[in-house]
């Protein structure tokens, strides 16, 4: 393959990798209750992936997928704050993939006087 043909298959590449990545939505909620839970769901016009993670799922390092397999999670950090607020530091694994690491802080409102409901944020992760 010349330099040009090369040139030319990145940059196809690239474009069509940018474009799944722009249509994709990625949402991080934090559950916390009787143990603290991190959620990534990830939608495109495919479907929909959820996948739960919490600090007893996972060993140190270890990756943890959905049941499609489809996205994965792993190095999770995290710095929780009595329930309201939560740190998290990650990367997520999309068609074979991992991103960069993600931070982002979620939070929590009283839905009553047990229930802490997590408030939904979008991100968007950067794929190597």
């Amino acid at each position: 393959m010349n330099f040009t043909s090369r040139f030319i298959f990145i940059a196809i590449l690239f474009v069509c990798t940018l474009k799944v990545t722009l249509a994709d939505e990625w949402i991080a909620t934090m559950i916390c209750g009787a143990s603290l839970e991190l959620q990534v769901q990830h939608i495109n016009d495919q479907g929909r992936q959820l996948l739960s993670w919490s600090p007893m799922s996972t060993y140190s390092g270890d990756k943890l997928c959905d049941e499609s397999e489809v996205i994965c999670i792993k190095d999770v950090e995290y710095d929780k704050y009595a329930c309201q607020t939560a740190s998290f530091d990650f990367k997520i694994q999309y068609g074979h993939v991992w991103s960069r690491y993600i931070h982002i802080d979620l939070f929590t409102v009283k839905s009553s006087k047990t229930i802490l409901d997590g408030i939904p944020a979008s991100f968007t992760p950067l794929f190597m």
